[in-house]
């Protein structure tokens, strides 16, 4: 009916199967059903949560997804903490109490990553060491890498 009405000639077979391929492809790459969503303490695929960090878990992962990543509760009195944070086709809002010394290496390609201080990152690097940083010996490392989503840091009291 289309290539009749607009002379426009789309395969449409070729289309929906390539899309169940697609489909069928990072589902084999999950391992697990994503038609209903996935979501631990550290993941979210193709759902939504709130995650609260541990000090057990140190790598967060939401693809095609949307998580609060609330890292307020991690202490940096006994030793230095290393936290990445990988969003794929999502969005992830990461919440950081603003009285931790953090340095933030924020890394994106075509997406958005809004830093505490207002900048932003939509290809390439960047990074962001709070005031607290310098003078502490157990701060947070932070690295955030999204591609295809969107990333808010927010410094809370």
């Amino acid at each position: 009916m289309i290539n009749n009405l607009f002379h426009a000639k789309i395969p449409v077979i070729s289309v929906i199967i390539a899309l169940l391929l697609i489909f069928l492809g990072i589902q084999l790459l999950v391992g697990k059903k994503i038609t209903t969503g996935y979501k631990s303490s550290h993941e979210v695929i193709f759902n939504e949560a709130n995650l609260e960090a541990n000090e057990t878990d140190s790598k967060y992962d939401i693809i095609f997804g949307k998580s609060i990543i609330d890292l307020t509760q991690i202490s940096t009195k006994t030793y230095q903490k290393n936290i990445e944070t990988d969003v794929v086709f999502g969005q992830a809002i990461i919440k950081i109490k603003k009285s931790d010394p953090i340095k933030i290496k924020a890394s994106c390609v075509f997406g958005n990553i809004v830093l505490p201080d207002g900048n932003t990152v939509s290809f390439g690097d960047r990074t962001y060491e709070s005031e607290s940083y310098s003078t502490s010996d157990k701060p947070i490392n932070l690295k955030v890498d999204t591609v295809f989503g969107e990333s808010i840091i927010e410094l809370v009291e």
